[in-house]
């Protein structure tokens, strides 16, 4: 089914180049014009090349879906964190939400997560990271900067 075929690996290359997946969204572009043009020949080795990109995205999403759904709270993890280190991870997170890069995002979210915080903060980082997820930034940016301000004030440094 041609048509069907064309539909579904357009629709992976415009997923693709919003999340950011290069290889896959340049592989399904090529795909797309080779079925659109009838270049069946060739359509063989673009799949397999296809195939290998999208797997590698599949791959790295992995690792997301284990972190997604889980709270922060609920992480049992040897490494009991300190605020000022939960500090120093969320001021390097600040500036990715604020430009709105979700890659960078996720990449500084899964250090947070990795630790064992306080349960004081647990809701909130919680919530932050369902946020980046969903791609509410703004949403997000409120969240961070109310935990920012609250480890602050605990540690006496003033905004």
């Amino acid at each position: 089914d041609i048509e069907l075929a064309q539909r579904l690996v357009h629709t992976v290359k415009g997923v693709s180049g919003t999340i950011g997946a290069q290889e896959l969204h340049v592989s399904a572009g090529e795909l797309e014009a080779s079925i659109q043009h009838g270049y069946h020949l060739e359509i063989e080795g673009l799949l397999n090349v296809f195939d290998n990109a999208l797997i590698k995205v599949l791959n790295s999403l992995k690792g997301l879906a284990r972190v997604k759904g889980e709270s922060v709270k609920g992480k049992l993890k040897s490494e009991r964190a300190d605020p000022k280190k939960l500090l120093a991870l969320l001021s390097k997170l600040a500036p990715y939400v604020q430009k709105r890069k979700p890659k960078q995002c996720n990449s500084a979210m899964e250090e947070i997560v990795d630790l064992s915080w306080p349960d004081e903060y647990a809701p909130d980082l919680t919530n932050l990271g369902r946020l980046i997820e969903s791609y509410k930034f703004k949403d997000a940016q409120e969240i961070l900067e109310s935990i920012i301000s609250k480890l602050k004030a605990e540690d006496g440094i003033h905004a």
